[in-house]
């Protein structure tokens, strides 16, 4: 995501931390489980469990530190304007997150950026792996091009990848 939280959203964050902090992961993972898939996989336990496991891998540092990251994110939409290398944003049409409008509009403002909109929700590298698998795949042929094109203009080589606007800094 590149734009900062609102001041709103900080609020929430910043309360979240305090909450982990007294209780442990349980809250945070109770508050972002039923907005990360589609309605198609609501109900898939093997998801469900590898996320929740990812969760407890973090602990309750790592969950803070995220959210933190999150709440403290400056807006970086100057940056996407300039960026100089191919980009993709990868977005779930079910995302329950991350709008699909602000995810078109963070693609729009990237010079050699491409969408693509997958069905899935807000975990397109988990329910739609193969998908999100091609759409990388395509990035990198489209920086291979882009680097050809650039022999012998500069020296140094650049590559970019941005995967889906996400509030989890994907």
């Amino acid at each position: 995501q590149a734009n900062a939280d609102t001041p709103e959203t900080q609020t929430a964050r910043r309360s979240m931390i305090e909450k982990v902090r007294r209780e442990g992961i349980n809250p945070a993972i109770e508050a972002v489980l039923p907005k990360l898939f589609s309605d198609a996989n609501q109900n898939n336990s093997d998801m469900k469990q590898y996320l929740i496991d990812g969760a407890q891998n973090a602990g309750v540092a790592g969950i803070c530190w995220a959210l933190e990251a999150m709440k403290l994110r400056p807006d970086r939409t100057s940056v996407l304007r300039t960026l100089p290398v191919p980009a993709a944003v990868i977005h779930g049409a079910e995302d329950k997150i991350v709008p699909a409008e602000r995810a078109r509009q963070m693609s729009e403002l990237i010079p050699d950026s491409k969408y693509f909109e997958l069905a899935c929700g807000h975990v397109s590298p988990v329910e739609a792996p193969n998908d999100v698998a091609n759409a990388l795949l395509d990035l990198l042929q489209r920086c291979a091009i882009s680097e050809q094109s650039k022999v012998g203009k500069r020296s140094t080589k650049e590559s970019g990848i941005i995967i889906a606007p996400s509030e989890f800094g994907l």
